[in-house]
């Protein structure tokens, strides 16, 4: 991939996440597949390539579906556009406190060393990390609730705050709450590596056609 693709690749996983987050406050419900990447892409402290820290193509099919109907102006993700423009905000803030980088890190690498996570994409690890996972290919409600607890305990003190609009049957259910709170540092963690890669939040409205063009090509290639 070139520079461009793989800035496309890391915003997919940013809008696979918080579209998974729309699914859940307005549904109830999202894909599993979608969330197991998601949530293991948190884990990867340490990826030798993008595809270790994000997922494989295929795994972020979910998001680059919705990122193409988002390019093409369907107004059902604009929610979802919001989250993502916040937590961009929020990874920008992020960047500026080595002090929360440094909890974050630490929180994360025991979380790893636990057990709990397994680690998702390694070989070695794959008997661990099915034992981490709910019939269906689901995360575990174990690692989902310690993933929230790093959200609300190191993240959420960062500006802006990240509002999330749904039915209140949904939102006031606690294991929808945990897992919102998992997907949004899933989708900071991708923020931080779009970034990375020179990705800006202006791209979102400057280069939408660029965008759409290389999300069908991906498309077409899963």
């Amino acid at each position: 991939m070139n520079q461009s693709q793989q800035q496309t690749h890391a915003l997919a996983g940013i809008m696979q996440a918080v579209c998974q987050i729309e699914d859940i406050a307005n549904r109830g419900e999202t894909d599993p597949a979608a969330t197991r990447a998601s949530i293991a892409s948190v884990l990867q402290q340490d990826p030798d390539q993008l595809t270790d820290a994000i997922g494989s193509l295929d795994s972020l099919r979910y998001g680059l579906q919705r990122m193409q109907e988002m390019l093409q102006g369907e107004q059902n993700y604009l929610p979802a556009l919001q989250y993502a423009m916040a937590v961009m905000q929020m990874e920008k803030n992020l960047r500026r406190s080595s002090s929360v980088q440094q909890a974050v890190a630490r929180e994360l690498q025991l979380i790893n060393l636990s057990g709990v996570g397994g680690r998702a994409g390694d070989p070695d690890e794959q008997q661990q990390s099915e034992a981490d996972m709910e019939p269906g290919g689901a995360p575990a409600q174990e690692l989902i609730t310690q993933l929230a607890d790093v959200w609300t305990s190191q993240v959420r003190r960062l500006e802006p705050q990240v509002v999330v609009h749904g039915k209140p049957v949904y939102l006031q259910n606690e294991t929808n709450i945990q897992l919102i709170r998992a997907l949004l540092l899933a989708a900071l963690r991708c923020a931080w590596l779009w970034h990375q890669l020179g990705g800006r939040r202006w791209h979102l409205l400057l280069r939408r056609k660029r965008l759409l063009q290389q999300v069908r090509e991906l498309l077409k290639n899963l």
